[in-house]
């Protein structure tokens, strides 16, 4: 600032310094741009990676409430089966105690049908016997 007060004219700096400040310059700028886009492309990929971690999850929750339902529906058809199954058993119990009533009541008829032939038998042979 005393060169600039006494009114002397500063002398330009040599070509090659001249040419040094300015690829020392755009080295800066370009040092410049290339850490916004570093941060901007580091900032996506942290945006892409906790999307696709929070899609995981997601994935992983659904997979699991999948399961669970799966579960949920083979207890109910579990339940449903075993149910069907003793209604069958109770269903076969009511139809072999009928079938045990017919053959009771088909005997009995047998018994009653040879009884009424063998008096009618008797008393035909004996009315035949009378002739």
């Amino acid at each position: 600032s005393k060169l600039v007060d006494r009114g002397e004219d500063i002398p330009a700096p040599p070509q090659p310094i001249t040419r040094a400040r300015a690829k020392l310059l755009k080295v800066v700028h370009l040092e410049s741009i290339y850490e916004q886009r570093l941060s901007v492309s580091k900032a996506f990929s942290d945006a892409t990676i906790n999307a696709l971690e929070q899609e995981l999850i997601e994935r992983e929750t659904s997979g699991q409430k999948m399961e669970v339902r799966c579960l949920n529906e083979l207890v109910a058809i579990d339940r449903e089966t075993k149910a069907l199954a003793q209604e069958a058993q109770n269903r076969i119990a009511e139809l072999e105690a009928e079938a045990r009533e017919l053959e009771e009541t088909i005997a009995a008829c047998v018994d009653e049908n040879m009884a009424v032939a063998s008096v009618e038998g008797i008393s035909v042979s004996a009315t035949d016997n009378d002739s």
